[in-house]
């Protein structure tokens, strides 16, 4: 008699080879224009830090649009529409890293991940399975709905030498955790397993 099981196997992300991207003085959201995923508080918060003089590019859209643009129309806040992945992926590698103030219980972040696997550092929420995504004590989670510690995170991504150590754990981590030969090896052990 089988019991019913749950696995969970992350989904596989390709890294990116390309390497000719310069990065650039900005810092990017990718991603749903909505509420709960926490777009009014991410560019307030941006706002209120030490990065006014570094661009904030918003990609995507969604039912916020409108009125973020025009709550917004700000020299340091870029909105940039929806964007095919190619381009969006370009714009990660272009910048400082990536930011997010989601409010959802999020399992595996893509933009995190991309972000992990081409070098650039994730500034999130600790919520959900997020922190399985990173290195233990990894320095640019916040406190879910704390937007002080939100901004204060955002004003420690000023430090250039802490954001670059904390980027390259980032990539040596989620390299491991989505190696496809280690996925698939897990997904095979997970078939044998219910065949006995």
């Amino acid at each position: 008699k089988r019991k019913n099981k749950v696995y969970v196997i992350p989904n596989y992300l390709k890294e990116n080879q390309n390497n000719r991207i310069e990065e650039n003085d900005y810092f990017i959201y990718a991603g749903r224009l909505s509420v709960e995923k926490g777009i009014n508080e991410l560019i307030e918060s941006y706002l209120n830090s030490d990065l006014k003089d570094k661009t904030l590019k918003i990609v995507g859209d969604g039912p916020e649009l409108t009125k973020i643009k025009n709550k917004y129309e700000v020299g340091n806040v870029e909105f940039l529409g929806q964007l095919p992945n190619n381009e969006t992926i370009d714009l990660i590698l272009g910048s400082k890293g990536v930011i997010s103030a989601t409010k959802l219980y999020e399992g595996q972040p893509t933009l995190l991940c991309e972000a992990s696997l081409n070098g650039k550092i994730s500034l999130f929420p600790d919520s959900g399975g997020i922190k399985e995504f990173l290195p233990i004590n990894y320095d640019f989670l916040f406190k879910q709905f704390d937007y002080q510690d939100f901004t204060d995170k955002l004003n420690k991504l000023n430090e250039d030498e802490t954001r670059q150590q904390s980027s390259k754990e980032a990539k040596e981590f989620i390299r491991s955790k989505l190696d496809p030969h280690i996925l698939i090896n897990q997904f095979k052990e997970i078939i044998l397993k219910d065949d006995k």
